[in-house]
C-alpha cells in the first residue's frame, strides 16, 4: 500500500495506542501465570500477534474478544517441539528463546530474513557455556537443550531485549541464578519496564551494581492488566505539534517508567537550538529525532550505532531520504550529525524500507507539502491505525 498524505491544520484528540512493550510482557507473563490472566487495551499489531501466536504453538489458550486478551497457563504441551514463527518481532525472538527452552528440549525458531540476519548473538556464549546447541539453518534456527548454569554473563550493550528473556525464564528454574551485565547497559528504561511486570506477578529477584539475583523455583501470579499508552509511537503524533497543527494525545501515563516519554525534552530542546542528544536509552527515538532536527536548527545524536541492526538500516534509510528533501545528514561509526538546510519538496516518492519507524517519522514532511509514501503499510507492525488516527484529525490521506 502507497499513501499520499498532507496534513496541514490538525486539529482534534487522539487516544495514544496501546505500549508495545507493556503488551509483549504482560501477555508472555500472563502464560507463565498460574490462572488465567486477561489483558486490557491490546492493540493487536504484527508484532504483538507474533508473540500471541507463539504463545499458542507452545501451549497456552488465547482468546481474543474485542481489545482484550484471555491467557491460559500452558497446560497442552506438544509432544512434537514447537515451531514458533516470530515474522518481524524482534521482542517475541528474544522474549521467547530462553521461555521455551525452560519448557521444551528443542525449539525451531522462524522469522523473516531480515529478523533471522539481525540474530540472537548474545545469546549464543550463554548456550554455548549450557551445552545448548544452536543451529542455523536457511530460513530457520534449531536450538536444543537445557539451561543447567547458575550463573549468566551478558553484555548489555547490543539489546536490553536478551536480558528481558532471561529474566522471564529464570525464575522457572529448580535452582537460583544471577545474571551479571558487562557494561555499558543501552537501553535501561525496557528493563525496568520488564521490571514492573515482574513485580505485579509477584516475581522476586534482587538488583546489585551491574548484578540482578534470580530466585528459582518460583510461580507467576496472575494478574489482570490494562495496557497504558505507548509513549514511542506517541512522538509521531506530538511532532506534528511544532508544525501547526493541535492534536492532544490521550492515554499517556505521566509516571510511566518508558523512557521514551523522553522525547518531549527532546522536541524542546531541538526546536530551539542545535543541541547534542544520547540515543543510548532512546534508540527507537532515531528516526522521529533526525526529521525533527532538520525541520529545525539540526542536531547531534550519538550512541547511533543500534540504528543499523534494527527493521531496516535506520541509519543509511534516513540519510537515503532525507537528501530527497535537500537535507544532509553526516554518517559516522556511532553518532550522527543532521544540518539544517532549505528543505524542499520531494521530486520522487519517499521509500519506507519496510520499517514502520521510518514511515512514520517521514510522515511528518507532509505538513510542509504532499508527499508520496511506498509500502507505508509497514506502519501495521506497531500501529495499525496511524493513518486512520491521521485522518481523523484533518489529515489528507490516498491510498492506493
Amino acid at each position: 500500500m502507497n499513501v499520499t498524505l498532507q496534513c496541514n491544520n490538525l486539529s482534534g484528540t487522539i487516544k495514544a495506542p496501546p505500549s508495545k512493550s507493556y503488551a509483549h510482557r504482560y501477555l508472555i507473563a500472563s502464560m507463565l501465570a498460574e490462572t488465567p490472566c486477561t489483558i486490557s487495551n491490546v492493540n493487536l499489531s504484527e508484532d504483538i500477534l507474533a508473540t500471541i501466536n507463539a504463545l499458542k504453538e507452545l501451549g497456552s489458550k488465547v482468546e481474543i474478544i474485542d481489545n482484550k486478551v484471555i491467557v491460559s497457563k500452558i497446560l497442552n504441551f506438544k509432544n512434537d517441539n514447537p515451531i514458533i514463527d516470530c515474522n518481524e518481532s524482534g521482542s517475541t525472538l528474544r522474549f521467547i528463546i530462553p521461555i521455551a527452552l525452560v519448557l521444551y528440549n528443542k525449539i525451531i525458531i522462524k522469522g523473516s530474513s531480515r529478523l533471522l540476519e539481525r540474530g540472537i548473538n548474545s545469546y549464543l556464549d550463554i548456550f554455548s557455556n549450557n551445552n545448548i546447541d544452536v543451529i542455523n539453518h536457511n530460513d530457520f534456527i534449531e536450538i536444543k537443550g537445557k539451561f543447567t548454569q547458575k550463573e549468566y554473563n551478558i553484555s548489555g550493550s547490543e539489546s536490553s531485549q536478551y536480558i528481558t528473556g532471561l529474566l522471564f525464564a529464570l525464575p522457572l528454574l529448580p535452582f537460583d541464578s544471577v545474571i551479571n551485565i558487562i557494561p555499558p547497559i543501552t537501553s535501561k528504561s525496557y528493563i525496568n519496564i520488564t521490571f514492573d511486570v515482574l513485580d505485579k506477578f509477584h516475581i522476586q529477584y534482587e538488583k546489585k551494581e551491574n548484578s540482578i539475583f534470580v530466585k528459582g523455583n518460583q510461580k507467576y501470579v496472575a494478574y489482570n492488566s490494562y495496557i497504558e499508552g505507548d509513549y514511542s509511537n506517541s512522538a509521531f503524533l506530538e511532532a506534528f505539534n511544532y508544525l501547526n497543527n493541535h492534536i492532544k494525545v490521550l492515554n499517556l501515563k505521566d509516571d510511566s517508567v518508558q523512557g521514551d516519554k523522553k522525547y518531549r525534552e527532546y522536541f524542546k530542546n531541538l526546536f530551539v537550538e542545535n543541541c547534542r542528544i544520547d540515543l543510548e536509552n532512546n534508540i527507537d527515538l532515531g528516526p522521529i529525532l533526525f526529521v525533527f532536527a532538520s525541520l529545525f536548527h539540526g542536531g547531534t545524536f550519538i550512541n547511533t550505532k543500534r540504528l543499523t541492526i534494527k527493521e531496516s538500516n535506520r541509519v543509511i534509510a534516513m540519510q537515503n531520504e532525507l537528501a530527497k528533501l535537500n537535507i544532509c545528514m553526516e554518517v559516522n561509526d556511532n553518532d550522527v550529525v543532521i544540518y539544517s538546510n532549505i528543505i524542499k519538496q520531494p521530486s520522487e516518492p519517499l521509500k519506507t524500507y519496510n520499517d514502520h519507524r521510518i514511515a512514520m517519522a517521514l510522515s511528518l514532511f507532509s505538513s510542509l507539502f504532499e508527499i508520496k509514501l511506498l509500502n507505508a503499510e509497514c506502519v501495521k507492525k506497531s500501529y495499525p491505525n496511524y493513518f486512520k488516527d491521521l485522518e481523523s484529525v484533518g489529515a489528507k490521506i490516498i491510498y492506493e
